[in-house]
């Protein structure tokens, strides 16, 4: 049966089966969210699948609780006004299974999208949020939450292009890229990413007066690649705490700021900052140095730069 409703106290939402092809087109204007689902599936539909919800004042799609999802090769858009474009949020007793899937979330002061929770895995496909003064898109991990060779792009005017944070494993390649057209971050990161097969990730994040890329907190990367670049801002900001590994690379450039900004302990990576008129490379008050290697240059200001009380040790 094509597209059969299935309802009661713990699950709301459609299973579509069947051949031919399924859309839902769905128009409002409520403070509620327009479509709430927890349970969704196609993997058994002989056919194209998209969804498509726009709400002007709340939340377009909303996905929450013991959330059961899988979806194959699907289209899925959703576009708010004050809410979020495209949101779920699982527990741990959820299983959601995204495959090869386009999902776009749109937000004028929300967040495009909001993927955060518990056993999720994100293989392949493409995730693109936009966002005014929210974040494009925000992916929080707690257990078993996966992206496998996924694409994740973000953009947002004040608030961060793409805002990572919690434990994910990241593998194949996902590339994260975030541009901040404000004042707001390309991509902010907190938490532990690490990668255990394939490639790791690749995350590029652009701003115009903030940082390209943040590390905000306590963070862990294995096999990643931070690029970072920014007008008048940070190329590269490590505000936090920033573990890696000897593969990980960390670049960052600067028009008129710096190219890379070390404000807390760096341990094992590789630096490279550069600036056209800024610093390549500042260590700031209270930074520490262990087993990196530190690279900075400039076209007309300092390569590297101390302001501060900083540690350096087999750097």
């Amino acid at each position: 049966m094509l597209g059969t409703i299935e309802f009661n106290k713990y699950t709301s939402g459609f299973a579509f089966s069947g051949n031919g092809n399924a859309q839902l087109n769905i128009h409002t204007s409520s403070q509620e969210e327009g479509i709430y689902l927890n349970r969704l599936t196609n993997k058994d539909l002989l056919g194209n699948f998209s969804l498509n919800v726009t709400n002007d004042i709340g939340d377009a799609i909303v996905m929450l609780g013991h959330t059961a999802v899988n979806l194959v090769n699907a289209t899925i858009t959703g576009t708010s006004g004050t809410g979020a474009g495209f949101r779920l949020e699982s527990t741990d007793k959820s299983n959601v299974s995204l495959g090869n899937n386009t999902i776009t979330g749109i937000s004028k002061t929300g967040s495009g999208i909001k993927l955060i929770g518990n056993n999720i895995t994100l293989s392949n496909g493409t995730l693109n949020g936009t966002s005014g003064n929210g974040s494009g898109v925000v992916l929080t991990g707690g257990s078993n939450y996966t992206l496998d060779g996924a694409s994740v792009t973000g953009t947002a005017a004040d608030g961060s292009g793409i805002a990572v944070n919690g434990t994910l494993t990241v593998n194949n390649g996902t590339v994260v890229k975030g541009l901040a057209t404000g004042g707001g971050s390309g991509v902010t990161v907190s938490g532990d990413l690490v990668t255990d097969s394939g490639d790791g990730i690749s995350i590029t994040g652009t701003a115009f007066s903030g940082d390209g890329v943040k590390v905000d907190g306590d963070t862990t990367l294995t096999n990643a690649m931070l690029n970072g670049r920014a007008d008048s801002g940070n190329g590269v900001n490590i505000a936090g705490n920033l573990t890696t590994d000897s593969s990980t690379q960390v670049s960052g450039h600067a028009a008129s700021g710096t190219g890379v900004n070390l404000g807390a302990a760096l341990t094992g990576a590789s630096v490279k900052g550069s600036s056209d008129t800024g610093t390549g490379v500042q260590l700031a008050d209270n930074a520490v140095v262990t087993e990196a290697v530190l690279n900075g240059t400039s076209a007309s200001g300092d390569g590297v730069t101390f302001t501060g009380n900083v540690k350096m040790d087999d750097t």
